[in-house]
């Protein structure tokens, strides 16, 4: 649930942008940049330690900030193209779709004239 009463000391942006930042840092770190959402929130939590959130007044987490303004965290996940959710049986898994690279080196493009 959203909430509506707004008493963040960062913007709505900012926060998302600074989220953003944090998870495409520990997806390029792990093999195939994907990684389970329990392990992924662990080290967003350990690596955004540093930031000064606050709510009310009150010191509070980068993601308790992404679950209080965005729903939680697969919410977040679906706000951008270049992360992806993987439901692998019980495991839920989040992915780094990086549009740099491409599954196709060595293809060429050739448009067909219509």
């Amino acid at each position: 649930m959203v909430h509506k009463n707004y008493k963040w000391n960062i913007s709505l942006e900012d926060g998302k942008k600074k989220c953003l930042q944090v998870v495409k840092k520990i997806l390029r770190e792990q093999k195939n940049e994907t990684m389970e959402t329990n392990e992924l929130i662990l080290l967003i939590n350990n690596r955004s330690r540093h930031l000064h959130i606050m709510n009310h007044q009150k010191k509070k987490s980068l993601m308790n900030f992404i679950n209080s303004t965005c729903g939680g965290f697969i919410q977040f996940v679906d706000l951008y193209d270049c992360l992806g959710i993987i439901q692998d049986g019980t495991h839920v898994k989040v992915k780094l779709i990086d549009n740099n690279t491409t599954d196709f080196n060595g293809w060429i493009h050739v448009e067909h004239p219509q």
